[in-house]
């Protein structure tokens, strides 16, 4: 998942994803955030800072039989004071593994690397989906084994009543409150990777797939 060897949940080596641990490609800042009070463990770390180093503090260069000043040093710098690291806002952009319960947690925008991933991880059923975009792929091999999984979806038009039929982790209302991505920028993200508005000619060859 890493070759650099930095992921604090990757058990054996800081790299490798194991068990049912998904292999996202880049760990979102506000990953620990989301998840609130269940974030796990790693998602808090206590960071003790070194006390800074005293000022210098040169005495008088006297001669022999002379009465020398003393000069008073200035006294060091506190220390600082400990602080809780948010461990992924410090980490993002980087791969990380993180267990089914967190992904499922966080929704999405995030994406997977399904061959990076623990082997329970692209079993059948899991949140990663691996399994899904391996038998819906006609070539798995220009996916480059990204699952993407774009989270909840705005629905322009979606009433309350439309709302209590479907499941709130996949579809919610237009509204500036909700969190979500549109129909067209989630099926944008799922294909090309990318969160940003899709240009007309690319607009036009989506099958929207994502729709109610």
């Amino acid at each position: 998942c890493d070759v650099a060897g930095r992921i604090v949940t990757a058990p054996s080596d800081g790299a490798n994803c194991t068990g049912k641990q998904a292999c996202v490609s880049a760990l979102p800042a506000d990953f620990c955030q989301r998840l609130g009070d269940n974030a796990p463990k790693w998602c808090s770390q206590k960071v003790t800072p070194e006390c800074p180093e005293p000022p210098p503090c040169v005495q008088p260069q006297c001669k022999a039989g002379e009465k020398c000043p003393k000069v008073k040093c200035p006294p060091p710098p506190p220390c600082p004071e400990p602080y809780i690291l948010d461990v992924a806002r410090a980490n993002a952009g980087q791969p990380w593994c993180v267990s089914p319960k967190e992904l499922k947690a966080y929704g999405g925008p995030i994406e997977v690397r399904c061959e990076a991933s623990g082997p329970g991880a692209r079993k059948e059923g899991a949140p990663t989906g691996c399994w899904l975009l391996k038998q819906t792929s006609q070539d798995y091999s220009l996916t480059k084994d990204r699952s993407r999984i774009s989270g909840p979806i705005k629905i322009p038009g979606l009433n309350a009543y439309d709302q209590s039929k479907v499941d709130p982790s996949v579809y919610v209302q237009d509204d500036p409150q909700n969190r979500g991505l549109s129909e067209a920028v989630a099926e944008n993200f799922v294909i090309n990777g990318s969160l940003e508005e899709p240009s007309v000619e690319r607009l036009n060859s989506y099958t929207f797939f994502l729709t109610l």
